[in-house]
């Protein structure tokens, strides 16, 4: 049977879910036109509570309610389009991406298969960073959602139906609680109050409160309708990325779509909503939402930076193809198909994929492939660092601690936030080549200016900075073996608080915090103090210290200077940044750090832009090697590169504060 003909089905719902995939998409491919467009995320979740609860409730009255009968419906829904655009995903990957990008990818293969999609993104990073956009199954985060929405829902609602007449209180109760729950941790922790379950379920216990209510009263449906449309544009035009999400905010997507849900088939936007092309969009509208984005991203990982728009319209066209070709001849065969075994076959088939995506990420995501040139593999290919010997000797958590020869008598400490933790691929290679045994170990933490009593509370949110930084200066103050303190760090984002190229919009909100003292929120000078006090605190302890200044951010992907079987735009020739670009981002930061500095003489500084630039340009590639991971980390040759010079300088005789 299919859609159209079930009792109970509602054109106007199809058309629904039309706006809301259309939103989505035009969302991700032209954000300038839809800012808010991400919020058609919301209305499927509205859509799909009031649907599934629907269908419970109705199949528990008629007395046929089973549980396997749902789930193996829900396999037949879910899996044909998934399995296949997963599938396709991993081959094109096989084809496209390097080493370190298909390890990823078989990764998020793994999460969306088995329906954690939303935890794995949740571990790695924010929905809107530029990294999300160079990953094509990042979407399914909101698979993740409705799927365990739909493992938990029906066992509970079993429980709620103990009581019928208090139904519609006890999910109008949960939803409070999960929206509860959505305002009180977007402010510490957005990105899981973005991605996780129960911060999130409050959406689809909405639509799962109107399928439990009564028919509204005819008078107040025409009213409820257009106020839920304007709500849903609302949402699309005014809302955009720098909103905090889902927050209040998310209340306008889902009274919008509530509002037309409950207000029924027969107001004019609901019949609006009913008519062709609307149904048709909606009808297609998994299999669209599906497709999109992977051919979204592979353009944009293949050009290294934001693709043309003429590019990124084919992608959507392409798309709306391939979602009809998978609706029309696989989705619809599947799902109607009289083979009762089918559901298990779907499970058995997503259990291959998800073993071939394990095969892919163990071999680290088979780096030997044909096709690519040599250096673009070497050069991101996964980085295995040995931190054993940190955790024998300081007893601290090996992923603030990266080491080399921790044991010996004289150590060099690197602190710092990533920028260190990327120099520290260099390490092995000072073991090779140093004369005299010198220890180097690199603590701190990603995301974490390593400066004392310094907080960063980006949209209110505790990156718990202090623990890991007090307890790296705890170490390189109190160790009798430090001999010097070498800070490196991205400087930059920290004093401006904004990001830099492609990733402007992103901000950093500092905070410092010293006993006795009004607290510091503004950047520029919350940096100053940081530093201050780091360096006091140094120099109390007699360490010989070395500030290094930042490398620059490039502001494009380094990944379009290598060779791909297809490169959208890439070129090896473009693989530098002007120097007075970088010296204009970095101005800030270097006036703040010659103040304090202006104290400290006895503090050396060891400058990259001498070895990175010449009087033109700052190069990603420099001597024939790409010396970038990412627009602005070194990778292991470029650590190696950098390392080096700053162990010459080490070695050289000291001659003031050179700056």
């Amino acid at each position: 049977m299919s859609a159209a003909a079930h009792p109970a089905y509602r054109p106007d719902i199809d058309g629904l879910r039309a706006f809301a995939v259309l939103a989505v998409v035009g969302f991700h491919a032209f954000p300038g036109l839809f800012p808010g467009g991400f919020v058609g995320v919301d209305i499927f979740f509205v859509i799909s509570g009031y649907l599934i609860t629907g269908i419970i409730l109705k199949g528990r009255e008629q007395g046929d309610f089973s549980y396997l009968d749902f789930y193996a419906r829900r396999i037949r829904r879910i899996f044909p389009t998934l399995l296949l655009v997963l599938a396709a995903t991993l081959v094109a990957g096989y084809f496209l991406l390097l080493a370190d990008e298909y390890k990823q990818l078989a990764g998020h293969q793994i999460a969306g298969t088995l329906f954690y999609a939303n935890w794995a993104f949740w571990r790695e990073a924010g929905y809107f960073d530029v990294s999300a956009e160079l990953k094509p199954l990042l979407h399914l985060w909101s698979l993740g959602v409705e799927e365990q929405f739909y493992l938990l829902w029906p066992l509970l609602l079993a429980l709620l139906l103990r009581r019928p007449r208090q139904l519609g209180g006890a999910i109008l109760a949960l939803l409070v609680l999960s929206f509860a729950a959505n305002l009180a941790g977007l402010q510490q922790y957005p990105s899981a109050t973005f991605f996780l379950p129960h911060s999130r379920f409050w959406e689809l216990l909405a639509g799962a409160w109107l399928a439990s209510r009564p028919p509204l009263p005819g008078v107040l449906r025409a009213g409820l309708a257009w106020l839920g449309l304007t709500l849903l544009l609302a949402g699309v035009f005014l809302l955009d990325r720098d909103v905090a999400f889902p927050g209040y905010a998310a209340l306008l997507p889902v009274l919008g779509a509530a509002g037309l849900i409950a207000a029924g088939p027969g107001t004019a936007p609901n019949r609006l909503l009913g008519r062709q092309p609307w149904v048709f969009l909606g009808l297609i509208s998994y299999p669209l939402y599906l497709w999109h984005w992977p051919l979204l991203s592979f353009p944009r990982i293949l050009a290294g930076g934001e693709p043309d728009w003429e590019l990124r319209l084919a992608a959507v066209l392409l798309a709306l193809l391939l979602a009809w070709l998978s609706y029309r001849y696989w989705e619809r065969w599947l799902r109607f198909h009289p083979w009762r075994r089918l559901p298990l076959a779907l499970l058995g088939a997503g259990l291959l994929l998800a073993l071939v995506a394990l095969y892919v990420k163990h071999e680290d995501g088979i780096a030997g492939r044909a096709g690519f040139a040599r250096e673009a593999q070497q050069m991101f290919a996964p980085t295995r660092w040995e931190t054993k010997g940190c955790k024998a000797r300081f007893g601290i958590q090996e992923g603030h601690c990266l080491a080399l020869a921790p044991e010996a008598e004289k150590l060099v400490f690197l602190l710092g936030d990533s920028h260190a933790r990327a120099l520290a691929q260099g390490f092995p290679a000072l073991a090779r080549n140093q004369d005299a045994p010198l220890g180097w170990v690199s603590l701190g933490q990603s995301g974490c200016l390593p400066f004392k009593g310094l907080q960063r509370l980006d949209r209110g949110e505790n990156k718990e900075c202090p623990p890991p930084v007090d307890r790296a200066l705890e170490l390189a103050t109190g160790e009798a073996a430090s001999q010097v303190v070498v800070i490196s760090a991205r400087y930059a984002i920290y004093h401006s608080g904004q990001g830099f190229g492609a990733n402007e919009h992103y901000q950093v909100q500092l905070h410092f915090e010293t006993p006795g003292q009004p607290p510091i929120d503004s950047n520029p000078e919350a940096f100053q103090a940081g530093l201050r006090a780091t360096l006091t605190l140094l120099r109390q302890h007699g360490k010989q210290v070395i500030f290094m200044q930042q490398v620059p951010e490039l502001g494009f992907s380094p990944r379009r200077c290598v060779g791909r079987p297809l490169s959208l735009g890439a070129d090896p020739e473009r693989c530098q940044v002007p120097r007075a670009q970088v010296e204009q981002r970095q101005a800030g930061y270097r006036q703040a750090v010659a103040r304090v500095l202006q104290d400290f003489p006895e503090v050396r500084v060891f400058d990259p832009l001498e070895h990175l630039c010449d009087q033109e340009n700052c190069y990603a590639r420099k001597d024939g090697q790409l010396l970038y991971r990412d627009d602005d980390h070194l990778n292991r040759r470029g650590a190696e590169f950098i390392l080096g010079r700053l162990q010459a300088s080490l070695a050289a005789p000291s001659t003031g504060s050179p700056r």
